[in-house]
């Protein structure tokens, strides 16, 4: 592989509560990189304080121009093809890379949840006034929150059973008590601890809690 000089990145990673002291610029082959507040990598844009507000803003821009284009052409469609298009063009961008929004304040996955509620709208052909639950549950559509949440409960059941690559593998570990407890049977992982709930949401692999198990958290989701 060779390295793009034009369009290296360098991204400066701090907590918003704390003054981080400047970079300087770094020299990559003949050019000088400058520190950028905003980076994109595999189609997700990292912000240096980590708080994904850009990432769901672009997200919620990209999302509404495809709804607004699909809401022109809604009347000649059939709810399933209407379906088909809003899957492809708008919850393929709320749900790409979703397991990073775990653990964001929840005005932020409202927004994302309010670009959900209309897509499913639309579908449906339903007006603004109509309690959205009854339309998502006849979608068979999760929530924004709960299907966060169900992306990395399946990405850790499939790191258990071995189904997922090995440097998600080497992330988990089972908990094993020092001594005989009741919980040696309860199927616990280890759990991650960070100084602040910010730096544990953004940087944990492990986002279950140590008193639940990924399989009561999937039976508490599905219900």
């Amino acid at each position: 592989m060779k390295l793009n000089d034009d369009k290296t990145e360098l991204i400066h990673i701090s907590s918003k509560f704390r003054t981080a002291a400047p970079i300087p610029s770094l020299k990559i082959g003949t050019t000088h990189v400058e520190p950028v507040n905003n980076a994109r990598n595999l189609g997700v844009t990292f912000d240096k304080n980590l708080d994904m507000n850009q990432h769901i803003n672009n997200i919620c821009r990209s999302a509404s121009s495809a709804l607004h284009k699909i809401g022109k052409i809604r009347r000649c469609l059939d709810q399933q093809t209407a379906e088909t298009l809003v899957h492809a063009f708008v919850s393929s961008r709320v749900d790409n890379c979703n397991s990073l929004l775990y653990g964001l304040p929840v005005q932020q996955v409202n927004k994302l949840q309010r670009i959900q509620n209309s897509a499913a709208r639309l579908i449906t052909r339903t007006k603004r006034s109509e309690h959205i639950t009854p339309i998502l549950r006849n979608l068979h559509w999760l929530s924004v929150k709960q299907h966060i949440n169900f992306k990395i409960l399946l990405l850790t059941f499939k790191c258990i059973h071995g189904l997922a690559p090995v440097y998600l593998q080497n992330l988990i570990r089972d908990y094993t008590p020092r001594c005989c407890l009741r919980s040696s049977s309860k199927s616990l992982l280890v759990t991650l601890y960070a100084l602040s709930h910010t730096a544990l949401a953004r940087f944990s692999s492990l986002p279950l809690s140590s008193g639940m198990t990924y399989r009561s958290k999937l039976k508490k989701l599905s219900q």
